[in-house]
């Protein structure tokens, strides 16, 4: 993602995680308006003024796969991790691990490219873990409750 705005210095990295609901949250804090309490993404003028090296630690995508499967990624500095539901599973719904068809976990420390699928090699089965608890928290939040 690439940001210029006035005020802001040029030609700087930053690896933070970042998604496109962070887009508008981070406009409205360049241009001084208030943003709204509810909204998902955060603003990344912190991070671009140097007073944070992140806003936030993994960035969430949503992937459909056919008519009846969607995916859930969790992305952070060095993994991925992804889970495909069936029965027309959507974040809106009650998260049900008999819904979960496949899973991926990519190091790109070690496979830049994701050509290793790693979720069953015994090495990272703890890391496996904490991302499955880190999207399994993220989508629950999302569902209502029952």
């Amino acid at each position: 993602m690439i940001i210029s705005a006035p005020g802001v210095e040029s030609n700087i990295k930053v690896d933070s995680p970042t998604e496109f609901v962070d887009l508008f949250p981070t406009l409205t804090d360049l241009s001084n308006i208030e943003t709204p309490q509810s909204l998902d993404g955060k603003s990344l003028v912190p991070v671009m003024n140097g007073d944070k090296e992140r806003v936030k630690d993994f960035a969430i995508s949503q992937y459909r796969r056919g008519k009846h499967r969607m995916g859930y990624a969790l992305r952070n500095d060095r993994y991925r991790y992804v889970e495909w539901h069936k029965n027309d599973y959507r974040s809106y719904k009650p998260y049900k691990n008999r819904n979960i068809v496949a899973r991926e976990l990519y190091d790109y420390k070690k496979d830049p490219l994701e050509s290793i699928n790693v979720v069953e090699s015994e090495d990272y089965q703890d890391t496996a873990k904490k991302l499955k608890k880190q999207l399994k928290d993220f989508l629950t939040e999302k569902s209502p409750k029952n």
